[in-house]
């Protein structure tokens, strides 16, 4: 019993986490959002992206850790749900990458990729609620 309570709330710890940490993302793909959204010249708009950029390498780190304790603690479909959350980060950093070096169309495809990324949140969230509720 006293395991099972262990692994419940480990689980938890770990799901939890990783939403918090998705969220931090979040925050700063509707940053860049915002800046595109502002119409402002290149010249201003690139500083603020390559800061956001910053962020989001430190964000994506925790992220990261966050997925390999969610692999350790699993179950299996977590774990899968968490790497497919990973995987939708990738389109919106390359558009950040390609709209700093001056792709004109980088940041409408920026905003396209953000629904994805917000998708595989709720789906991991879903896949989690299943298994915290069915330990």
């Amino acid at each position: 019993m006293q395991r099972s309570v262990h692994v419940s709330e480990a689980r938890r710890a770990a799901y939890v986490s990783l939403i918090e940490q998705a969220h931090k993302m979040a925050e700063l793909y509707w940053a860049v959002s915002d800046i595109h959204a502002s119409g402002g010249s290149r010249a201003e708009q690139v500083p603020a992206l390559k800061e956001i950029r910053i962020g989001l390498r430190e964000a994506y780190s925790r992220l990261r850790h966050c997925i390999w304790v969610i692999s350790l603690e699993g179950p299996d479909d977590v774990a899968e749900a968490a790497e497919t959350l990973r995987l939708a980060t990738r389109p919106p950093y390359r558009a950040l990458e390609e709209a700093i070096t001056d792709d004109p169309h980088a940041l409408t495809d920026f905003d396209r990729y953000y629904d994805p990324f917000w998708q595989s949140l709720l789906a991991f969230v879903a896949t989690a609620r299943v298994a915290v509720h069915n330990l």
